[in-house]
């Protein structure tokens, strides 16, 4: 009867089995060179479960400090509670770029609003299929 005052279980990554296995090859994209980090993901990742993604931003312009800092401050605030994952980090000389799956959007968008800064954007989509990681694997020839 009270149903609706039951509350959904958040579905986790297991971080320990996916590992930190990253692939980092140059890449030429629209004229401007860059790096793109690719995670290996191990075949047991139930991709179903987490079919949104996020890609969040930030200018180079706009980085206060050590850009790997950065780098390292958001893969860590979306993979905290292992409801995100960081699966793509593409670095270029004018802006970084993130993309994190998770299994709903309320959870990419509260754990990048937590972050509490103003120089990182985001928007955040429906990809079950996970295209966009899949597309990034073809680019560097995982």
């Amino acid at each position: 009867m009270f149903g609706f005052l039951k509350r959904r279980k958040i579905r986790r990554f297991d971080l320990a089995a996916i590992g930190d296995n990253w692939l980092v090859r140059p890449l030429v994209h629209d004229g401007i060179a860059g790096t793109l980090h690719v995670r290996q993901l191990p075949a047991g990742v139930r991709r179903a479960d987490f079919p949104v993604v996020a890609l969040a931003w930030v200018e180079r312009a706009e980085i206060a400090g050590e850009p790997s800092a950065l780098l390292e401050t958001v893969k860590t605030a979306l993979e905290k509670d292992r409801a995100c994952l960081t699966v793509l980090v593409h670095e270029t000389p004018d802006r970084v770029l993130w993309y994190a799956y998770a299994a709903q959007s309320s959870t990419l968008d509260a754990t990048l609003a937590a972050l509490d800064n103003k120089a990182i954007r985001w928007g955040v989509n429906d990809d079950p299929e996970w295209v966009e990681y899949d597309h990034a694997k073809g680019l560097v020839g995982a």
